[in-house]
């Protein structure tokens, strides 16, 4: 008698990549991180990251079976730079403390981190469920975003400047923190600091996965 085995995936039914616009995701995280020196920064520019996500998402779900492909990256295109748009002049007209700090971030943030996210909505192999997973996956990438930015921004903050920021309608609330606030690493703050804060909290996080994985792996029998 044979033993049963498990079926391999057919050409006709290809695996879905969950990896789908991740490097792209990745490197619209990446220039954010220029402005997310504060945890009010980088808070603001999540919130701004999650609304532009799941509008776009939620047009590109909404137009994918109804007008060509080319036409709907274009939709697509035009929902976000109107978002961006909006986003900066609502900064600028009722956050002008936050516009001053984000600049230009804000609307690039808007603009980049829309396109992945929508561009594999457009692709989306299953259309009976769009609508539901362009939301679900706009709410990931959204989390995501404030996950790396706002750890980030953390860390930059606490040893650069000693401080915690959270927002505010008119100016965030600043506390001090003991100890780090008398001697802060100010070179944290530059620009260009916070690929190098990313770059340790990666390979922190890194190290502390295969640690885990070591201690979970059971050892060879003797």
């Amino acid at each position: 008698m044979m033993n049963p085995q498990a079926p391999l995936p057919s050409a006709a039914a290809p695996v879905p990549d969950r990896t789908a616009g991740l490097p792209e995701l990745i490197a619209a995280i990446v220039p954010s991180l220029a402005a997310a020196v504060t945890v009010s920064a980088a808070l603001w520019l999540s919130a701004a990251a999650i609304v532009s996500l799941l509008a776009t998402a939620l047009v590109a779900a909404l137009v994918a079976d109804r007008i060509p492909p080319a036409v709907g990256s274009l939709a697509v295109l035009l929902a976000g730079a109107v978002l961006a748009c909006g986003a900066d002049l609502a900064a600028l007209t009722w956050l002008p403390s936050v516009s001053a700090d984000l600049g230009i971030y804000l609307p690039l943030t808007v603009v980049v981190m829309s396109g992945p996210v929508a561009a594999a909505v457009l692709t989306d192999a299953q259309p009976k469920d769009r609508t539901r997973r362009a939301a679900a996956r706009a709410m990931v990438a959204g989390l995501a975003f404030l996950g790396g930015a706002g750890l980030t921004a953390l860390v930059r903050e606490a040893l650069g400047a000693g401080t915690f920021t959270l927002p505010g309608v008119a100016v965030g609330w600043v506390f001090r923190l003991p100890g780090l606030s008398n001697a802060p690493a100010r070179s944290l703050l530059s620009p260009f600091a916070g690929l190098i804060a990313a770059g340790y909290l990666a390979g922190l996080v890194s190290f502390v996965a295969r640690r885990g994985a070591r201690r979970t792996t059971p050892g060879d029998a003797g």
